[in-house]
């Protein structure tokens, strides 16, 4: 639940986009405490998302797809077009899900819809805290477990999403926390 904060984490997830958010709800399902850190966008993100099975299946799994399936868009037909600009083209070629027994290929769905999703699935975790900043700073620490206190929490374990707007500097196994930061860089 957004700013709850308990003294039981294990996992830290820095990135609050649907890889993070993912992570983090794929941690604290599978009974991991969790920290999630990052700050929601206040723009909203109208970009899509095509979601091939595999990834449906996860969603589905961590309870999420329920709640944005409505807004996803399936994928009935692929098409693989030749745009290389040559005088002499492939023929476009057309696949068709039903040739092969699905109702779909995936599904594509809008980022607003799918983080609404992964965000309310998240409130719902009794084991996963989120916790609203821009910027934190990961540095050296002792504590294992976590201590989730304002300003600090001491983890043994961190991820962070691949967007790379998260910005984070980590130095250590185990880190610690510091929360807003002024001293940070990006850990790529």
């Amino acid at each position: 639940m957004p700013g709850a904060h308990d003294d039981r984490c294990a996992a830290l997830v820095v990135g609050r986009g649907p890889a993070g958010l993912t992570a983090a709800i794929a941690l604290a399902e599978g009974g991991v405490p969790t920290v999630l850190v990052g700050k929601r966008s206040a723009k909203s993100d109208n970009r899509t998302t095509a979601l091939l099975a595999g990834s449906v299946t996860a969603l589905d799994t961590l309870g999420v797809w329920a709640l944005c399936a409505a807004q996803a868009a399936p994928l009935k037909v692929m098409r693989i077009v030749d745009d290389t600009g040559r005088l002499w083209r492939a023929p476009e070629v057309r696949f068709e899900a039903s040739e092969i027994g699905l109702d779909a290929f995936g599904y594509n769905i809008e980022n607003r819809h799918l983080i609404d999703a992964l965000e309310e699935r998240a409130r719902n975790l009794s084991n996963l805290s989120v916790i609203d900043v821009e910027t934190v700073a990961l540095t050296p620490g002792t504590a294992f477990g976590c201590c989730c206190r304002p300003g600090r929490i001491d983890i043994p374990c961190a991820v962070r999403d691949r967007c790379g707007r998260s910005q984070f500097d980590l130095h250590a196994q185990r880190p610690e926390l510091t929360l807003a930061s002024a001293n940070t860089r990006r850990w790529h």
